[in-house]
């Protein structure tokens, strides 16, 4: 089974930036309902891009990608006066 989501955009998509994106998301769903693959669908290029064609460092980025989010997340919070989040634990990496 494989979770696809479909994507209409302007400008081609990056198989890389992709694949990352969805390794996050693999590592963080629960392992007991988890599709065996996620993937996106281009529609303006119709390539698909799967999770399960990362490699190491793909995912490794993927993690990088979101620490830099949660910096600029914080950032904001901080910038604005609101607490912090709180701590969502570590993700699952049953990938």
């Amino acid at each position: 089974m494989t979770a696809v989501h479909l994507w209409n955009t302007q400008h081609d998509l990056s198989g890389h930036l992709v694949r990352a994106a969805l390794s996050s998301v693999a590592a963080r769903h629960p392992m007991e309902s988890r599709p065996d693959d996620f993937a996106v669908l281009s529609l303006r290029d119709r390539m698909l891009y799967r999770w399960s064609e990362a490699d190491r460092e793909t995912r490794a980025l993927g993690e990088r990608l979101l620490e830099l989010l949660d910096v600029q997340f914080t950032a904001a919070r901080t910038e604005l006066g609101i607490p912090a989040s709180p701590e969502l634990g570590e993700p699952r990496t049953g990938a």
